[in-house]
């Protein structure tokens, strides 16, 4: 599981007890709270489930809409959703967890998509990877990639609004009040700050790698100031 970054999970008898379409369902107790605390480690989560959109509430859970990044709740099938789903959050298939009940749906998602790892709901095993999965990943404070996502989208719908329009560009763009911060690294920031060297690839063509000690000795020497942009 590590190296993963996003978990697609059924509904019905996988993220809670009962069926929709057949009365009252009530949310499982511990499964939720491993698949909020792998959240705040950075995976995040999406929903791909056969049911009724108008059925589906969250009372009672302590995960609810806005904690996932993509949802199909539909009848169609639901290996239709995944590619659907790579494309809206160009996430590769490679980095999929699918967790479900029924060994039907799981065995045709093997089939449909191969790199995709299925996962049975209904065993303890899958819940106790989680958690060890968990447990192996570093916290992620510096970067809520749920918030990420929703923020791309809502990025996405404006500027299909600019492109619909005739509105002067420039004067749309100063609507999002865009805040641009510089600031010198300090000893909490060298090992984001070598993830990020490493993972941006427009600057980048040699495919050298940067390592946490290259960086701790930059900030230790006098002669080089390391400066982090962000924006907002």
């Amino acid at each position: 599981l590590y190296g993963r970054k996003l978990i697609v999970c059924d509904l019905d008898h996988t993220f809670w007890d009962g069926l929709f379409g057949e009365g009252r369902v009530s949310p499982f107790a511990e499964r939720p709270k491993i698949l909020l605390k792998l959240k705040s480690k950075g995976i995040v989560l999406a929903i791909n489930s056969k049911n009724d959109p108008k059925n589906v509430h969250w009372k009672g859970g302590i995960l609810s809409e806005k904690d996932f990044v993509y949802q199909s709740i539909n009848w169609e099938p639901k290996t239709k959703a995944f590619p659907e789903m790579q494309a809206e959050l160009n996430i590769k298939m490679e980095h999929f967890v699918f967790v479900d009940d029924r060994p039907d749906e799981l065995e045709l998602v093997r089939y449909s998509h191969p790199k995709i790892r299925c996962m049975d709901a209904t065993s303890s095993d899958t819940w106790r990877l989680f958690s060890i999965w968990c447990d192996l990943l570093d916290n992620n404070d510096d970067m809520d990639r749920t918030q990420m996502y929703v923020d791309r989208e809502s990025r996405a719908k404006f500027l299909k609004t600019i492109e619909d329009q005739t509105t002067n560009e420039t004067d749309s763009f100063k609507k999002l009040e865009l805040k641009l911060t510089l600031k010198e690294i300090n000893q909490s920031d060298i090992k984001s700050t070598a993830e990020l060297i490493n993972r941006t690839h427009h600057f980048h063509m040699r495919a050298s790698r940067t390592t946490i000690k290259e960086v701790e000795n930059w900030v230790d020497d006098a002669n080089i100031t390391i400066l982090k942009a962000e924006l907002s």
